[in-house]
């Protein structure tokens, strides 16, 4: 099975627009749809537009951030990968897995579909 790229954040640097099928990447900018992680529903939109039918199905939180990323990633029953930055050290994270960068986090995606 290819791996669905689902992009949740906060930025509006990224395209969006066109149809999606699940093996294209898709986004849920918070700018353009008005509300802001860790709100379950920007992750419920990202997944829709990934042709997901529920979050939990392959679903994956890869971010820096406890709050808006690994917090709302596990309330919206994803499994999730923090990028710790030294910047949390020692507070509970409450993360599925925890890297230190980005290829570390690819890394896991690639072992555990």
């Amino acid at each position: 099975m290819t791996p669905t790229f689902c992009c949740v954040c906060g930025c509006s640097r990224l395209p969006v627009g066109g149809s999606r099928s699940r093996q294209d990447p898709a986004e849920a900018l918070s700018g353009a749809e008005g509300i802001r992680k860790p709100d379950v529903a920007l992750f419920e939109i990202a997944a829709k537009r990934c042709a997901v039918t529920t979050l939990a199905e392959d679903g994956w939180m890869i971010g820096d951030n406890l709050t808006a990323d690994i917090a709302g990633g596990r309330a919206a029953g994803l499994r999730t990968i923090w990028i710790d930055r030294g910047t949390s050290t020692g507070q509970d994270h409450g993360a599925d897995h925890v890297v230190t960068d980005v290829l570390q986090a690819m890394e896991i995606l690639q072992t555990e579909r």
